[in-house]
């Protein structure tokens, strides 16, 4: 039976797909421009004359939505200590954060069941 199944053709028309319309075709990858910590890169790589030419050279009907996000992100970062927060660990990752536990006795650390609440004793 499922033999039969693999060697059935599922489109004896041969209608559809990406015959008809190889311009949907994808190779499978993704596209570097459509991620954010790209464009905000290659924002932060222009010089302010460029950044500024931006708008001018790219308006709204050709850019996209994310490179228009990013635009307007690096824009308020300037005045805005959240944005360059934002920018900074889209770029560059988040800062390690040390945890301090001041009631560690350095005994190993066991995993307790809520099942079994006697454990806590």
């Amino acid at each position: 039976m499922q033999d039969e199944y693999k060697n059935m053709n599922h489109n004896p028309a041969g209608r559809g797909g990406f015959g008809d319309h190889p311009e949907n075709r994808s190779n499978g990858g993704w596209k570097r421009e459509m991620v954010f910590s790209y464009q905000y890169k290659r924002f932060l790589s222009m010089s302010i004359e460029e950044f500024n030419e931006f708008e001018k050279l790219f308006p709204e009907d050709k850019r996209t939505v994310v490179e228009d996000l990013a635009y307007k992100t690096v824009q308020r970062a300037e005045n805005s200590l959240r944005y360059v927060k934002e920018i900074t660990n889209r770029t560059e990752g988040k800062a390690k954060q040390l945890i301090d536990n001041p009631i560690y006795d350095g005994r190993p650390l066991t995993i307790l069941h809520l099942k079994h609440p006697e454990a806590l004793l």
